[in-house]
């Protein structure tokens, strides 16, 4: 567990210009540090620049372009930069939040530094991706990319916060001991609501993910009203979700995402599939008839539950009353989890 001293600093790190929940849930851990008389900062990585993003300048943020070794500070990063903290040499201590399991796989900058053995152990056919995109990528180079030793193992020992029950699971069978919830919540303006918006019966999705297979239920249903959410301002976002009746999601879920949260407490209905944290009711706790494997099979009963829930919205709705006072309770339920952590209350 983490030491809080009366001078600790915690310094956040975020990769720089990025808008999207995982960035925005770090620069929320930062503001209600603040808020408690913590002193946190914000450490942005990356080539872009190293500013607030003006949608997080709301968040009381402090800004850092280094971190001070000291053995009182903490260094808290995103699974995106689970492997970065391998190579970190200063005397800090570490905290690793996992915002997801998948991503932490996916890293860009790191794909070929992971253990094939760990990518194989937490997807055959991710490591079977892996395993090609090596043996291309060593001929096409003329470079070795299967030294590849860091192991999720030497990772272990650190102090690791999870953001779901998926991700949870996913440490406790890689052997991860010191692990601490720290889930998350969804912005306060989704909690705004606009009363003279009419439902309608549009059905949304989120075309960057499990869009392949979107795409055949689109093509079994082309009657109905598709709209995907993109290149919306989170004001059009809310209004167009305050609109609709519906929201779909057949992604990977990595983690607990936001989208799903922000529909359906703004009175949509929730279809999802199972992969990820989707398979799991903690971090999706809606009724099993509401949720699809995604193949051909699945297609003419998802439809036919969207048909039925778009008729009978009124009576749907309610099959999702549990989830969005969970959705309600969330934030609270976080600054618990960050007070525990980070002992707010008291120092050592």
């Amino acid at each position: 567990m983490l030491t809080i001293y009366p001078d600790t600093k915690i310094f956040i790190h975020v990769p720089a210009g990025s808008v999207t929940g995982g960035p925005e849930l770090l620069h929320q851990l930062a503001d209600i540090l603040n808020n408690n008389n913590r002193d946190a900062f914000i450490v942005y990585y990356g080539e872009k620049k190293h500013d607030i993003p003006k949608e997080y300048q709301q968040y009381n943020i402090k800004k850092s372009e280094h971190v001070e070794n000291n053995a009182h500070n903490i260094e808290v990063y995103p699974e995106v930069q689970g492997l970065e903290i391998l190579r970190n040499t200063r005397i800090t201590q570490k905290f690793l939040w996992w915002l997801s399991v998948d991503n932490f796989f996916h890293n860009e900058w790191d794909w070929h530094n992971i253990k094939l053995r760990d990518i194989f152990r937490f997807n055959f056919d991710l490591g079977i991706t892996h395993l090609k995109d090596r043996i291309k990528c060593s001929i096409y180079y003329k470079k070795n990319f299967f030294k590849g030793k860091r192991s999720l193992k030497l990772i272990s020992g650190y102090d690791n916060g999870y953001q779901a029950e998926y991700i949870r699971n996913f440490l406790s069978k890689f052997g991860f001991k010191k692990v601490y919830p720290l889930s998350d919540f969804i912005n306060d303006q989704y909690f705004e609501k606009n009363f003279s918006h009419i439902k309608k019966d549009i059905v949304l999705y989120n075309p960057k993910k499990g869009l392949e297979f979107t795409k055949k239920i689109i093509k079994a249903a082309p009657d109905l009203s598709w709209i995907p959410l993109e290149h919306l301002n989170r004001s059009e976002l809310i209004n167009l979700i305050q609109s609709a009746k519906l929201y779909i999601d057949f992604g990977n879920h990595p983690g607990k995402d936001r989208l799903p949260r922000e529909c359906a407490i703004n009175g949509c209905c929730i279809i999802t599939g199972k992969k990820g944290s989707a398979a799991f009711f903690e971090d999706i706790p809606i009724k099993n008839k509401y949720k699809f494997l995604d193949n051909d099979k699945s297609i003419p009963d998802i439809v036919a539950t969207i048909r039925w829930s778009l008729k009978n919205y009124e009576q749907a709705t309610t099959d999702f009353d549990d989830y969005r006072k969970k959705i309600s309770n969330e934030k609270k339920i976080f600054e618990t989890q960050v007070a525990q952590i980070f002992k707010l209350d008291n120092h050592v």
